[in-house]
């Protein structure tokens, strides 16, 4: 059996993530207010729900939610309208041919459109540049890979099969090769300072 999710005394019955958002809406028929509206986080400790309301009135609650789901349409709006995006993602074609049989590491990779949420499929969002980890190996593509978001310098963790390849040099973006660029001095900078012998004494 599944073990249900508490906030508090409220039983989640309903979550849906968007953007940088994860929604929850629970029921507590004991409370005095029945109706439970709150953002849902993860930390090293479980679950934490924040920029919570409730309510009687389920309807102010789904409203509540509308509300917020729309403050987040808005501000995706504005990040596609400041990135000039035009909301279409990358295909295989704009990899280099056999990019699949190459060594990923420290290249430009694009994603594949189905690892991301749906209002993240664009050309921005698909492009990382892959750091380290044994998934950057060919034949090693169920292994994990350490890569860093060009459009927003997120690192997070794929796996090699959420990857449709490397981005052939004609269809990397300006920007795009300059935050890449960026990111590899960085890392580069790291690994020096990480061999560096400790002189002190």
């Amino acid at each position: 059996m599944e073990e249900k999710e508490y906030a508090g005394d409220y039983r989640i019955e309903q979550s849906f993530t968007f953007g940088r958002h994860h929604f929850v809406i629970g029921i507590d028929e004991n409370a005095a207010e029945k109706y439970l509206l709150a953002e849902r986080q993860a930390t090293a400790f479980g679950y934490e729900y924040r920029e919570a309301v409730v309510s009687n009135d389920y309807l102010e609650i789904v409203n509540e939610f509308a509300l917020r789901i729309q403050d987040e349409v808005e501000v995706l709006r504005d990040i596609h309208s400041e990135r000039g995006s035009d909301g279409i993602p990358f295909g295989p074609e704009a990899c280099r041919e056999d990019s699949s049989k190459q060594n990923y590491e420290n290249q430009i990779l694009i994603l594949n459109p189905a690892y991301l949420s749906p209002e993240y499929r664009t050309k921005e969002d698909q492009l990382v540049l892959a750091i380290s980890g044994f998934g950057c190996a060919p034949g090693r593509r169920a292994q994990r890979i350490l890569c860093q978001s060009l459009s927003d310098g997120e690192k997070f963790y794929i796996r090699g099969y959420d990857v449709l390849g490397i981005i052939s040099q004609q269809c990397v973006p300006h920007w795009a090769e300059v935050s890449a660029n960026l990111i590899r001095d960085v890392v580069q900078k790291e690994r020096q300072e990480h061999k560096a012998p400790n002189c002190e004494r």
